[in-house]
């Protein structure tokens, strides 16, 4: 697929679903991991299913707003073996799968497969690669080998699916790993970002600045140079509990309050309701409230324009 092509998928399926949406995370209040739905507007939350893992990890989860499923590093009840849930978040649901060691999973509406990382010679203290892994049967296949050997795991990471590219913050410095080619680059960043986020329409990556601050910025990731957009009244924040909706470019966050955080990047304006869920993840609400068509005039719009788009190149390549 052409980088063309990817860049229709994706604006299609962006299209397809700009609607209201909902947030997805995991609590275990019942002893075992269980999903959640919220409504980020009031706090109001329903169990979407309680899949009984007897833990989960960090920074392994993610979701497709496609097939509509969030996707989890859990255990077995007994806790012995590693498996990949996926949840139907509107049925509730859920398959397993053996799992692949791997972290900082990102959904790829292009493959339809997690993307990650994990050291290519499987030690904590090797070099980083990125890999991309099949959701239903733990297959990792290998996408690009780095000489990045410092990262702590701990959520710095965020996924281009138009620009292929795959970042990630080390202490030694911001890396922009482009998936087509294979090239490494870094840059110094300004600020020390936790659990970042991609805003597809400025091409900057978005996060809370420090563990105890209250204020959310964008970095440009070519340069590192970072911005303030808001500064809120969270007074800290949870580790690993954001997510961002990229047709609506609202950023959400945890707060230590125990609220959840709604910030407009494009605005600086944020609203908080209470509740908290770990390991945020959002998704359009289409299925979950009033049906919504697929083809709606703004993604039959967008679709027309990508498609015009492609009957220029290809009339310019004849």
């Amino acid at each position: 697929m052409t980088p063309t092509r990817w860049v229709c998928l994706v604006v299609f399926l962006f299209a397809a679903s700009m609607e209201a949406g909902m947030l997805y995370g995991i609590s275990k209040a019942s002893g075992t991991v269980a999903i959640y739905r919220m409504d980020p507007a009031t706090g109001a939350t329903a169990l979407v299913a309680d899949t009984g893992s007897s833990t989960y990890f960090v920074t392994t989860t993610a979701l497709d707003p496609i097939s509509r499923r969030y996707f989890f590093l859990g255990t077995s009840p007994n806790g012995l073996l590693h498996y990949i849930y996926a949840v139907d978040i509107d049925t509730g649901v859920f398959t397993t799968a053996p799992a692949s060691s791997l972290v900082d999973w990102k959904w790829d509406p292009v493959s339809a497969k997690l993307v990650g990382l994990f050291t290519t010679d499987g030690l904590p203290s090797g070099n980083l690669g990125v890999y991309s892994m099949d959701p239903d049967t733990g297959v990792r296949t290998l996408l690009v080998a780095t000489t990045i050997n410092n990262y702590d795991f701990t959520g710095r990471a965020a996924f281009d699916p138009i620009g292929r590219r795959y970042f990630v913050l080390t202490p030694s410095g911001l890396y922009t790993i482009n998936l087509l080619t294979s090239v490494v680059t870094q840059a110094d960043p300004s600020r020390v970002f936790v659990e970042l986020q991609y805003d597809q329409t400025s091409g900057r990556l978005v996060s809370t600045y420090g563990v105890i601050n209250d204020e959310v910025d964008s970095m440009d990731p070519a340069t590192g140079v970072a911005n303030t957009v808001v500064v809120t009244d969270a007074q800290g924040i949870y580790l690993y509990d954001t997510a961002f909706d990229q047709p609506g470019r609202r950023f959400f966050f945890g707060a230590a309050s125990g609220d959840i955080y709604t910030v407009d990047v494009a605005t600086g304006a944020f609203t908080h309701v209470a509740g908290i869920l770990a390991e945020l993840e959002y998704a359009p609400s289409a299925a979950v409230s009033q049906p919504v068509p697929l083809f709606s005039n703004l993604t039959l719009a967008l679709l027309a324009a990508c498609l015009a788009f492609l009957g220029v190149i290809v009339t310019l390549r004849r």
